[in-house]
């Protein structure tokens, strides 16, 4: 009984009159900024978590799960390292691989690319290769976005450039071959799309001048092993006696995590930021209301309310303001993150550019997944800055006495 009578007079005290206007505006404003604090913070969670998850699994689907090395030079026994590592049972396959830099000319366009080359069997291996084949020994898959720079199709043929020379009667020169486009593969990373080609394991091996020999070993795991990547790369390297360089995906790519990590823990903090200037609203409307309530306040004083029933009315007054802009601010950041990519597209229809360019963010979509757990923290934290921003206001308004409230009246 008595928390509901405290909580109705809070309730009612935050309702407008002609008088108390700007304490109303004031608290308009309060739960607005709490509102849009919490939906900002919903909304990039959600993208930075649906960008982690959408990379991730773009960078496996390209890389494998562990790539062995030799420490200076190619690897030219790797058929025996390939019938050891092979016999492992968490071992799917391991693709003996051929990465090198080259040059693509086409008419009067040139660009540089990275070249990988596979046996044409091993195509199958690779998610981003499905559907596609190296049928002849001049074949070559080219990313969507290279090709489109290159100007070609399947069915055109272009020119590789090697960065291994030959001795001529004129001098050094270069190793030129033509090449035939048998397809294209989008693999929804821009940066590798626009940077990667593929050919056969025997062109590649004569074109960059290391005849039965390999300069990597891409290792695959089965799709239900659990182990941490980094586990085993170790694993493999104590399998090969330690004397080649064994890396999994996740420490080659970990700058780009760290980045990740960081800019998801920057922005989380920057946009707390909004929440708290809520807070502040909170703390000077409910400053004001006291000012303005002082006559109520020993009203009630003198009817025999507690001094602490006097701070659980102003306590319930912001915290109404704290939870209705909560709950608004979670309904809104949801709704914005369930339907980000329709969002985008109408921004982008409307501002006629591209807001989440490929080229910049790596991936063609703006992915967006929503974690429980991250929503219920951003509302434990509005809810506890909006506590903390009610304390002073509600004990300034406890420690009043009746005959100063009818005195300042």
């Amino acid at each position: 009984m008595k928390f509901k009578l405290e909580l109705g007079i809070g309730l009612r005290y935050l309702q407008s009159k002609k008088k108390e206007a700007f304490i109303s505006i004031t608290s308009l404003l309060s739960l607005l900024g709490i509102m849009l604090g919490v939906a900002a913070l919903i909304v990039v969670m959600s993208v930075m978590n649906g960008y982690k998850v959408e990379l991730t699994k773009k960078l496996k689907g390209f890389n494998s799960d562990v790539v062995i090395r030799d420490f200076e030079s190619t690897i030219a026994d790797y058929q025996t390292i390939l019938d050891k590592i092979t016999k492992e049972k968490i071992i799917a396959s391991a693709v003996p691989v051929i990465s090198e830099q080259s040059l693509l000319l086409n008419e009067e366009r040139a660009t540089g690319a990275f070249i990988k080359a596979i046996r044409p069997e091993d195509v199958k291996v690779y998610p981003f290769l499905q559907g596609q084949k190296l049928s002849y020994p001049n074949s070559v898959i080219l990313g969507q976005r290279l090709a489109r720079m290159l100007g070609v199709s399947p069915g055109d043929t272009i020119k590789f450039v090697s960065t291994h020379f030959d001795s001529t009667i004129i001098g050094m020169m270069p190793r030129m071959k033509d090449f035939y486009v048998e397809g294209v593969f989008n693999s929804g990373l821009s940066e590798y799309d626009s940077s990667y080609a593929i050919m056969p394991m025997a062109a590649g091996q004569k074109m960059f001048g290391i005849p039965d020999a390999v300069n990597g070993i891409e290792v695959f795991l089965l799709p239900d092993v659990k182990l941490d990547p980094d586990k085993v790369a170790r694993r493999i390297s104590n399998l090969l006696d330690n004397k080649y360089q064994v890396l999994d995906w996740k420490r080659m790519n970990q700058t780009l995590f760290d980045a990740l990590k960081t800019e998801r823990a920057v922005m989380f903090i920057i946009l707390t930021f909004i929440i708290i200037v809520a807070a502040f609203n909170i703390i000077s409307s409910l400053t004001m209301l006291v000012t303005n309530k002082s006559r109520e306040i020993a009203i009630l004083r003198t009817m025999g309310f507690s001094r602490g029933g006097i701070m659980r009315i102003f306590l319930y007054s912001g915290m109404i303001l704290g939870i209705l802009g909560t709950l608004l601010g979670v309904l809104m950041g949801l709704a914005f993150a369930y339907n980000i990519v329709d969002i985008k597209n109408f921004l982008s229809s409307i501002t006629g550019t591209n807001l989440f360019d490929p080229l910049i963010y790596y991936l063609d979509i703006l992915p967006s997944k929503t974690d429980k757990y991250d929503v219920f923290r951003v509302i434990g934290l509005s809810l506890a800055i909006s506590f903390f921003a009610t304390l002073y206001p509600s004990y300034k308004a406890s420690r009043m006495s009746p005959v100063e409230g009818l005195k300042n009246d």
